[in-house]
């Protein structure tokens, strides 16, 4: 408690705190027990908020494995509840706090995230990007923050919200840290502006059954078979072929590819609306 210079009073001083620590700690059912030439609480794990955090993380990243999004947003929802500011507050002169710190904070990153993750699974758009936009003023150099954020935006319709987020991430990393955005988020990017983002969890299996009554996307005629027509003109003796129409043909095929794709992802999320309107009914 006072590091290599104690008082002479230290003994007294620290049965009074001790004793009046018993008094607060019997309502909670814990207790303080003498171990040598010091003192140990005697309590069980559950009932320190730091191992209850850990265990409810760890049931949430169980459940969201098993694709069980709406048990998994439970648990991690109340393991996140459990958080009251930064972690030992009022300790920076403990040791082990300099590592302990840090560690939980880290699961406490990687589970707003996941948080955020479910949201989006169950559709719960609007919430998702409110978390992912508190997540990302609190840590704003955690691409993973941004990546919530955008894919939250992309499937409430909101695409261009996606990518100014996107901007946004860039620009602070860049300013703050002289970096730019990793792999998975400038993939991310691509997948918004080319519509290619694929939905997460039970809402695939929705999107499918809606984007499987699009047409697949068909070449245009082939020049190979246009040419042969004509080879068969000229062997009958035309000496005169005029060939009428739009150039560019593989130009064409590849807008009118990109116009179904650009129908299906508005189909999805439609889709991923409709799921989420039906369940706020239920």
């Amino acid at each position: 408690m006072w590091g290599e210079e104690s008082p002479e009073t230290a003994v007294n001083t620290l049965q009074v705190h001790v004793s009046a620590l018993r008094k607060v700690l019997s309502s909670a059912g814990a207790g303080i027990e003498r171990i040598g030439g010091g003192y140990r609480l005697d309590l069980s794990l559950g009932q320190v908020d730091a191992h209850r955090f850990e265990g409810l993380v760890a049931e949430g990243r169980a459940a969201l494995r098993r694709s069980q999004a709406e048990r998994a947003l439970e648990l991690l929802t109340l393991g996140l509840a459990l958080w009251r500011g930064r972690p030992f507050d009022g300790l920076d002169e403990v040791a082990f706090v300099a590592a302990a710190r840090p560690a939980i904070e880290n699961v406490w990153s990687s589970a707003s995230v996941e948080q955020v993750e479910c949201l989006i699974e169950l559709c719960r758009f609007d919430e998702a990007i409110v978390a992912a936009e508190l997540l990302v003023a609190r840590s704003p150099f955690d691409e993973r923050a941004w990546a919530a954020a955008m894919e939250g935006y992309y499937w409430a319709g909101r695409a261009t919200d996606a990518i100014a987020a996107f901007r946004r991430a860039r620009t602070v990393l860049g300013e703050e840290l002289g970096l730019v955005p990793g792999p998975e988020l400038v993939a991310l990017e691509r997948a918004v502006l080319d519509h290619t983002m694929e939905p997460r969890g039970a809402a695939a299996s929705s999107v499918s059954a809606w984007t499987q009554r699009l047409p697949a996307t068909q070449p245009l005629v082939r020049r190979d078979v246009l040419v042969e027509r004509i080879v068969a003109m000229l062997r009958d003796g035309k000496r005169l072929v005029s060939l009428v129409g739009l150039g560019e043909s593989a130009t064409i095929s590849e807008r009118r590819e990109q116009h179904i794709t650009t129908r299906r992802s508005a189909l999805e999320r439609c889709a991923l609306s409709a799921l989420r309107i039906g369940q706020a009914r239920s």
